[in-house]
């Protein structure tokens, strides 16, 4: 049946070839409106070969030089046309209609025309990924696509090049690109991106760079842009959208599992064409539209990769007014649409928070010790830009704080651990608590400290098989290092000889020479009593984890032992020392036994 198809297929389009011919030569009419020569005007003019073996590319040829003949037809019909001026006092005051106009009739027929070109003439020579799949949507899209000779002349990328700039070339009338855009925007959309963009080594293509001029692709990227700012926003927000890799509307859950994942290249580069649309004079609200005009569920989940990438921009400049934009959308989101920013926005970003929660679920094969449940990176990134949409957007809108209310457990803990040494997002973690304190009720801000205290069991908090646990990209070893350098310091300030500080006698010195050398002494008690001060801070603030490798277990076992070793030969020994020794000889027994790796 299906071979049936495809030979059915092929004969009716032969056959229209024929009868398109047949009707320039012995149609009367035809012969009148000489469309036959200016038909072949147009051919003769056209840079594109028209026949081929693949009688498909034969049969698109043919239409896209009958809707270039349209068009000039039609801008004939508009310049040679000169209304005389109504008479106000008639009911025939309304201006006279432009010949140019297309009646609905016209339009349908141009329509099912522009379909044939876009099916026959564009869809199958999108490379796997690119665009939704011909062969998903129809059930004679999938016979196209069958039938279609990829390997007969003209080159796949060259016919693909043909019909995307003569579409664009009839789109310059506006009657006429209105119906092209309305419909058949995202594919030739995809098209573009495909000639203009595609890396030319790419093995899915034929040899591209042989097809193409770089002057070809070069029109290809400006005709993308172009067509990209001369349409209704939220229209190219929102097949921007798709061809990142959402699947379309009309696809069941099925057809989507088949679909091919949109390539690397094309992903970014819709993400960046979705941060030029962002930064355009009201493109937040375009963005806004885009998603949510006639759109499913799974466009507003497709929303969130530009979204957050905006936040994620490692250049400050640009980043502060990507971030500013990526904000406002989320806060617009948050107010307009709460259920689908709560769960296709805000979810995503506390993500991370939320797996650590004593009411998530840890699948078996996270429940070994030492797994990672959410890295450094990860966390970082999640209390980042949660301190940009919560505290920098600073609206207490419902569904912010709603959403944020179970993790607030978890963020306090993170704060506190992070006091135990030295964390870029300890302060962002304060201020993100301290702001939703501040806007909360009173009873939930207290029923939230009483959590926090251990007072309130019921109050969501860190589960209770997760710890948190310093990265390799934490604090490096600073801390460790610094407490040893201290400690050495304290050890060289024990075993200074004071005798050596007395002032000498009187008469051997002048009086500001005194002066000079008890400013000095009293430089050194200073000396001596700050590094005292800072030994008992650090010691107070200092956890289990201040070392972070075994080589300065090893440094601060020496700098101990050394330090009893001094104060040993000044006097006799005490519970100091002796403890002092116990403790270092016991870390070497454990670094000697093999437990420290």
């Amino acid at each position: 049946l299906q071979v049936t198809k495809h030979d059915v297929l092929l004969a009716t389009l032969k056959a229209n070839l024929f009868a398109l011919e047949d009707k320039f030569l012995k149609d009367p009419q035809w012969k009148k409106l000489k469309l036959k020569l200016l038909r072949d005007q147009i051919a003769d003019k056209a840079e594109w070969p028209q026949n081929s073996v693949d009688v498909t590319w034969s049969f698109t040829s043919q239409t896209l030089l009958l809707l270039l003949c349209l068009k000039e037809t039609m801008i004939r019909l508009a310049a040679n046309f000169n209304p005389g001026k109504p008479n106000p006092r008639t009911p025939e005051v309304a201006p006279a209609l432009s010949p140019d106009a297309l009646s609905i009739s016209q339009q349908k027929t141009v329509q099912f025309v522009l379909q044939f070109v876009v099916t026959l003439g564009i869809c199958p020579y999108l490379m796997p990924g690119v665009g939704v799949p011909l062969r998903y949507r129809t059930e004679f899209g999938a016979v196209v696509q069958d039938v279609v000779c990829l390997n007969a002349a003209p080159d796949a990328t060259r016919r693909l090049y043909t019909s995307c700039r003569t579409l664009l070339n009839v789109a310059q009338h506006t009657s006429l690109g209105s119906l092209i855009f309305c419909h058949h925007f995202g594919d030739i959309a995809a098209g573009l991106c495909q000639l203009g963009f595609c890396p030319t080594k790419s093995k899915l293509l034929t040899p591209a760079e042989e097809v193409l001029t770089e002057e070809e692709r070069t029109l290809s990227r400006v005709a993308l842009r172009d067509m990209l700012d001369q349409v209704y926003q939220p229209l190219a927000v929102r097949e921007l959208l798709i061809l990142q890799g959402g699947p379309p509307q009309s696809c069941t859950d099925v057809k989507t599992q088949l679909r091919s994942r949109a390539p690397a290249w094309l992903r970014r580069l819709c993400g960046q064409l979705l941060s030029e649309r962002l930064m355009r004079p009201n493109g937040v609200q375009a963005v806004v539209r885009g998603i949510l005009e006639g759109a499913g569920g799974w466009l507003v989940g497709a929303q969130l990769f530009p979204v957050l990438d905006l936040f994620h921009f490692q250049d400050k400049l640009t980043a502060r007014q990507f971030q500013r934009v990526a904000t406002t959308t989320f806060i617009t989101l948050s107010r307009e649409h709460p259920q689908l920013a709560a769960k296709y926005l805000l979810q995503p970003v506390l993500a991370p928070l939320h797996r650590c929660l004593n009411t998530a679920e840890i699948p078996e094969s996270y429940r070994v010790p030492g797994t990672i449940l959410v890295t450094e990176e990860e966390l970082c990134r999640c209390i980042e830009d949660v301190f940009k949409v919560y505290v920098v957007g600073n609206e207490p809108l419902t569904v912010l704080m709603d959403s944020l209310l179970p993790v607030l457990g978890v963020l306090f803990l993170l704060y506190c651990f992070t006091k135990q040494s030295v964390s870029h997002i300890r302060s962002l973690c304060q201020e993100i608590l301290l702001w939703i304190l501040g806007k909360l009720e009173r009873k939930k801000a207290i029923a939230s400290l009483k959590g926090f205290a251990g007072l309130d069991k019921a109050v969501p908090s860190l589960h209770s098989l997760c710890q948190f646990r310093v990265a390799t990209q934490g604090e490096c070893g600073l801390a460790g290092d610094f407490f040893i350098f201290c400690l050495k310091e304290l050890t060289h300030v024990a075993t200074e000889n004071e005798a050596e500080l007395k002032t000498k006698p009187f008469s051997s010195k002048s009086l500001l020479e005194l002066e000079q050398h008890q400013t000095l002494l009293v430089e050194g008690q200073e000396q001596k009593l700050l590094v005292l001060q800072l030994m008992v801070v650090l010691c107070e603030s200092m956890s289990e984890q201040i070392f972070t490798n075994i080589t300065q277990v090893v440094d601060f076992v020496a700098a101990t032992l050394q330090r009893a070793c001094a104060s040993l030969a000044h006097q006799a020994e005490s519970t100091v020392e002796s403890q002092t020794l116990s403790m270092s000889m016991g870390l070497v027994a454990v670094i000697l036994g093999g437990a420290v790796q």
